[in-house]
């Protein structure tokens, strides 16, 4: 069975309205197939008996097992898989220290605050890469994978640590604004909404890592 469901969620700094598309396969199997947010203009007021629906169903979803929320939708390209930011930072102490002290490494926490870190809508940008069959899952079952790690922007790992970052097949992305852009959009970034378009110089200037910048206080590599 399969049915589409009104919903009007409210973000950090704006009202939506979209269909929520499930398939109910039997035996509690609950997958979402698509979720198409509108944003509404920013004259409508936000109503509160919605934001109560909200915390109700954010209650409701920490009840749920993780995998019938998420929705995996695409494997690998190659052999390369996700090692996680530990690992990058057996080489990359400095590059390391810097995310660990930047806004992705808390980006999973964040969700925490307002009790969204159940919320398949909120885990697609607040985790690694949500929808891949080796990404995010839960805290407890993929902690590597649990905040935005090097790898959402640089790719996976694996190979880049089995060839010790030698040769062209163990080259690793250098991502551009557009890759910045999936995540940090007008309904749910709150830079992003002051400023009315994002800003990619602003934004990198507080996560630059890399020739030569020294990282400031932070944890130690192996936490």
């Amino acid at each position: 069975m399969q049915g589409r469901i009104p919903l009007a969620t409210v973000g950090r700094h704006g009202t939506c309205v979209g269909i929520l598309d499930v398939q109910y396969r039997g035996r509690g199997d609950v997958r979402l197939k698509n979720w198409d947010p509108v944003i509404l203009s920013e004259d409508i007021k936000k109503d509160p008996r919605l934001a109560t629906v909200i915390v109700d169903m954010r209650k409701a979803l920490a009840d749920v097992d993780p995998l019938l929320l998420v929705k995996k939708i695409y494997e690998p390209e190659n052999e390369a898989r996700y090692v996680g930011a530990v690992t990058c930072a057996k080489c990359h102490k400095e590059e390391y220290e810097i995310w660990a002290n930047g806004p992705h490494a808390r980006a999973f926490d964040s969700l925490a605050q307002i009790n969204a870190q159940f919320d398949p809508q909120c885990l697609k940008c607040h985790s690694s890469d949500y929808w891949a069959i080796d990404g995010f899952v839960s805290k407890k079952a993929t902690p590597a994978m649990t905040p935005v790690t090097c790898e959402v922007c640089h790719g996976r790992g694996s190979v880049h640590v089995q060839l010790q970052g030698k040769g062209d097949q163990a080259r690793l992305k250098m991502p551009l604004p557009p890759r910045c852009t999936i995540c940090h959009t007008k309904a749910v970034d709150p830079e992003y909404h002051k400023k009315r378009h994002f800003k990619y110089n602003d934004f990198w200037a507080i996560i630059q890592h890399g020739k030569g910048r020294k990282p400031e206080t932070a944890p130690p590599a192996d936490k």
